[in-house]
């Protein structure tokens, strides 16, 4: 399909995106900086932490695809990506369908990481009462996303 060269001129030019991308944050960052805001608000940590998200799981579908379709790799490896990927994306629409359900409760924003069968669960509020993780955690077992014991629950503030 693509020869080592291509691969390595691919590779290189999605790093050389993603560091002008740091850079563009850096710099965007640095300007909301100088206008006098030094507190980030939740809007910009939850926008920051899902962009964060994003741009690491597209690395990582990159990489998995990549394996996937080349001819060098063996069946045996391209069925464990193909399985990762699988995974993967099993994984993003849990977050996502988790994330929507959670705020349709009624909070303002939350942000979902996972791994492992943890889910770490950040959402925007001031006051989490134990009702509210008893609803959060109630979604993401309902959605079949992991145990009660590997659900963690923090506020953004």
């Amino acid at each position: 399909m693509f020869s080592k060269k291509k691969k390595f001129i691919l590779l290189s030019v999605m790093v050389c995106l993603l560091i002008a991308t740091g850079v563009l944050n850096l710099v965007l960052n640095r300007n909301v900086v100088d206008t006098g805001s030094e507190v980030q608000t939740s809007a910009q940590f939850f926008a920051s932490q899902r962009q964060d998200r994003a741009l690491a799981r597209e690395q990582e579908l990159l990489y998995l695809k990549s394996i996937i379709n080349d001819e060098s790799s063996s069946e045996e490896a391209k069925k464990n990506a193909e399985a990762k990927r699988a995974n993967l994306l099993e994984t993003i629409e849990i977050e996502l369908a988790c994330e929507g359900l959670i705020k349709s409760k009624g909070f303002n924003d939350c942000f979902i990481t996972s791994g492992n069968n943890m889910f770490n669960v950040i959402v925007d509020s001031a006051n989490l009462t134990d009702d509210d993780v008893a609803k959060i955690a109630d979604i993401i077992v309902g959605q079949g996303a992991a145990e009660l014991d590997n659900i963690i629950v923090n506020s953004a503030r």
